[in-house]
């Protein structure tokens, strides 16, 4: 069956009609498609343009992204991107040349909509001028950098008055370590679908282990990983484990691993590496 739904969803990607095709998944990067009823998103593969524009959303209509293709095999970006939060709100808006980011990029608040964050990026690098925003609009740090280098930042307060960055930039309480690797960012990563999205992904995906489910096993696996600017998931470890199941511990770093990518997260317009910490139950019904 899943080598039929394989083959579907191939001719999927390759189709060249001048109709609209669209794909079940149970995940947002599967590579296999799924049955209408199984499924957590859907994507729409519009031919008509050129860049092909491929739509996600979930399985009850809300938006996920949309984003632009000059290949589906080989996937290959091009032209306007657009994520979006659970709640409708637009999350960053950019643009990709040949798989890159490229020219101007925003980013918005989760909760109150406004411009967050504005960089510029040049072959996939921040190059120019970066903007970060007060809720109100006023300026908040402006930056500049150098082929990713960062060479000068000037920050200012709420009401315009030019301050020491020291008070903005990286509070202490944002790192972790010296390698970095921030504890929280600006805009701290996410799935798509936020928490909820999480949970229907673990909750369509774990499997209790036979052996901890016989034995009366239930507890916790607190996982933690680092998503990275790509928002791909890195050095997964388990930090606690209350179940006392090793069986546990390997289902859940099993199913993490299987995530789809994340929206990484922001720090003054730049895309960094963020630590995010997960905890899974197993819970005997």
């Amino acid at each position: 069956m899943k080598q039929l739904f394989s083959i579907l969803l191939l001719l999927f990607l390759l189709a060249k009609s001048y109709a609209q095709d669209t794909i079940y998944l149970k995940n947002v990067d599967d590579t296999f498609a799924t049955q209408k009823e199984k499924a957590i998103y859907f994507k729409v593969i519009d031919n008509k343009v050129n860049p092909i524009e491929v739509k996600t959303y979930y399985a009850n209509g809300v938006s996920v992204s949309k984003e632009h293709f000059i290949s589906l095999l080989p996937k290959v970006r091009e032209g306007e991107y657009e994520s979006y939060f659970y709640n409708g709100n637009t999350n960053i808006k950019g643009t990709f040349k040949d798989d890159k980011m490229e020219g101007s990029w925003i980013a918005y608040n989760k909760e109150k909509g406004f411009l967050e964050t504005k960089a510029t990026y040049k072959n996939n690098l921040l190059s120019g001028k970066s903007f970060t925003f007060y809720e109100t609009g006023k300026l908040k740090i402006m930056d500049l950098y150098v082929r990713d280098t960062l060479v000068q930042s000037t920050c200012y307060d709420s009401i315009g008055n030019v301050i020491d960055c020291e008070i903005l930039l990286y509070p202490k309480e944002y790192y972790l370590d010296t390698f970095g690797i921030l504890q929280k960012a600006e805009i701290n990563p996410s799935y798509p679908g936020g928490v909820p999205g999480i949970m229907r992904f673990l909750g369509n995906n774990i499997v209790y282990p036979v052996k901890a489910r016989d034995n009366g096993k239930e507890g916790k696996v607190i996982i933690k990983f680092i998503v990275d600017i790509d928002g791909s998931i890195k050095n997964i470890i388990v930090i606690k484990n209350t179940t006392g199941s090793l069986e546990c511990e390997q289902e859940a770093v099993r199913v993490i691993k299987k995530m789809a990518k994340w929206t990484p997260g922001f720090q003054k317009g730049k895309a960094v590496k963020v630590y995010y910490t997960l905890p899974i139950s197993f819970k005997l019904s």
